[in-house]
């Protein structure tokens, strides 16, 4: 779940306005009120704690709208804005989105790899290879989630397979030909 709703500052940002539209699944209207916003008050370091702290909430209901959209690259950059923004304190919330998000992202591509036929080897490795990718970076903000480990270990085994497999092919193909 985002953050609470921040105490209110000398400035502004639409963090109220965007927790209501989030939790009425208006992922779309969210990020649309927000980024203006975050536009405007990008994080500095004297902009004070408060401002952080609602720079860094907002940037968090962006990533999780996008999540919801299915943009997991925006989500992952929104993630990375808010424990950017965040003061030390709070930054392990942040780090737990991000890492949510890679174990789910990851675990996806594997079983998008899983399902596909050996023939398209290349496709295999590309989608575990960016699974890796992903759990690794879930690994850099929760190095102790035995998720991220098991499906990081889970994504590095398929990738052996499908080495394997990819090269099995090449070598019959070279041993077919004159």
């Amino acid at each position: 779940t985002p953050a609470a709703a921040p105490a209110p500052t000398g400035e502004v940002l639409p963090f109220e306005e965007c927790f209501a539209l989030y939790q009425d699944k208006r992922y779309a209207d969210v990020i649309a009120a927000a980024m203006p916003a975050l536009d405007r008050y990008v994080e500095t370091p004297s902009a004070g704690v408060r401002l952080a702290h609602e720079v860094a909430a907002l940037w968090s209901l962006v990533g999780l709208s996008k999540q919801a959209l299915n943009d997991e690259e925006g989500a992952r950059a929104a993630f990375e804005e808010a424990i950017h923004a965040a003061a030390a304190s709070e930054r392990s919330t942040y780090q737990r989105h991000l890492a949510a998000l890679a174990l789910t992202v990851g675990r996806k591509l594997i079983a998008r790899a899983e399902t596909l036929p050996e023939t398209v080897g290349e496709e295999r490795i590309a989608a575990l290879r960016s699974a890796g990718l992903w759990l690794r970076q879930g690994l850099a903000c929760a190095p102790d989630d035995t998720n991220l480990t098991a499906a990081l270990e889970r994504s590095r085994k398929g990738l052996w397979v499908s080495y394997g497999q990819v090269a099995t092919a090449l070598i019959q193909r070279s041993l077919r030909e004159p």
